[in-house]
């Protein structure tokens, strides 16, 4: 197959080019596309043959469930079998946004994206590529990150380009990422309320929404989900929740510590005990890396600040530019829960996880 690059224009003057890729989709054409959380990788929802060739193009598990994306609260809402205060007060201060939010879907809604569950996930982009590409399209668009299934997500055309070439007609190229992980995920289904999967919009952010519209997230026994909750699922509610994530080819390694110098030191005491790999590369903080004297090894640092921004935006394009480098381990630092760090960590943790465990065997990270 021959891939196409459509790459828009700063001024966006050439949105106009995407109607007939629209016109494809409709014909069941899949498409890679950009949103403001990572490139991704798009079919007509309601299309059933279009959605399972996300699924072969990615090699993903038929299991695991895909976002669909829609332009506005008010179209999202028809996808819901219910709508009330929690979901209008979590779109109303999220959407357009790195936000997904998950119910129960309305009776009448069929379609294999939501991987034989009886629960719908949707958000609006804040990109006006992807926001225009679903007016030309006039329904909602199913789509996961546009990799091939356990790799890190692409956050730039260039990225996606190098899982996707010659599996899909068009890549539509724009900026790169701005918010670089993908959306947060938060289920509302049976009265509880679930953070599912880490991102853009922090958890803080999320009871701060309820709390100011007189909602306490304590009477929604709001739960944020660990990496030991996702082992317990016997079926994904969510992208992310099941599998090795994000992983690029090298082994991922954490850094461990409270501060510089435990981080330091743990870098240190791998070198001693020659535990460091062939090829390591480090993907560590400016002021990490003053403290790590010569060091031959490939580096690539973030600015660390209190949100964390830069080091998560940075994440998967540094895996990636990490396993060009040909590196056989990638040690990467650790960071706070404050603003994207709990979102960094969790993308982090997946890419560490050593094992991909067959999705017939039960649950798995």
């Amino acid at each position: 197959m021959n891939t196409k690059l459509l790459y828009i224009k700063e001024d966006l003057s050439n949105l106009d080019e995407l109607e007939p890729i629209a016109r494809a989709m409709d014909k069941g054409q899949v498409v890679c596309f950009p949103t403001e959380t990572v490139y991704g990788l798009g079919a007509r929802y309601d299309l059933d043959e279009a959605v399972k060739e996300i699924f072969r193009v990615k090699g993903r598990p038929q299991d695991n469930p895909l976002i669909l994306h829609e332009s506005s609260v008010e179209r999202m809402a028809a996808y819901y079998k219910d709508w009330d205060k929690v979901a209008e007060t979590l779109t109303a201060a999220f959407c357009p946004g790195p936000f997904t939010l998950i119910m129960e879907k309305a009776d009448d809604l069929k379609t294999v994206a939501s991987a034989g569950l009886n629960t719908i996930g949707l958000r609006i982009p804040d990109h006006p590529v992807a926001h225009a590409l679903i007016k030309y399209l006039g329904r909602a668009i199913a789509a996961p990150s546009a990799n091939i299934s356990g790799r890190p997500s692409p956050t730039n055309g260039s990225d996606a380009y190098e899982d996707l070439a010659g599996k899909v007609p068009y890549i539509v190229v724009a900026d790169p990422s701005r918010v670089g992980l993908e959306s947060t995920i938060v289920s509302w289904v049976g009265g509880k309320l679930e953070l599912l999967r880490p991102g853009g919009i922090s958890a803080k952010q999320i009871g701060d929404a309820l709390i100011k519209a007189g909602i306490d997230p304590l009477d929604l026994g709001f739960k944020v989900f660990s990496m030991e909750d996702y082992e317990k699922e016997s079926k994904p509610r969510a992208p992310g929740m099941k599998y090795r994530h994000y992983a690029p080819r090298a082994n991922v390694h954490i850094i461990k510590g409270d501060n510089l110098e435990d981080k330091l030191s743990y870098i240190k005491e791998h070198i001693d005990q020659g535990s460091i790999g062939l090829k390591p590369g480090f993907y560590i903080s400016i002021e990490l890396n003053k403290r790590l004297s010569d060091n031959p090894w490939p580096v690539l640092t973030f600015e660390d600040t209190a949100d964390h921004h830069a080091g998560s935006h940075y994440l998967f394009t540094a895996f990636r530019e990490l396993d060009r480098e040909a590196c056989s381990d990638i040690w990467v630092e650790n960071l706070d829960f404050n603003g994207l760090g709990q979102a960094y960590m969790n993308r982090l943790e997946k890419a560490a996880c050593k094992t991909l465990r067959d999705p017939s065997q039960g649950p798995h990270l």
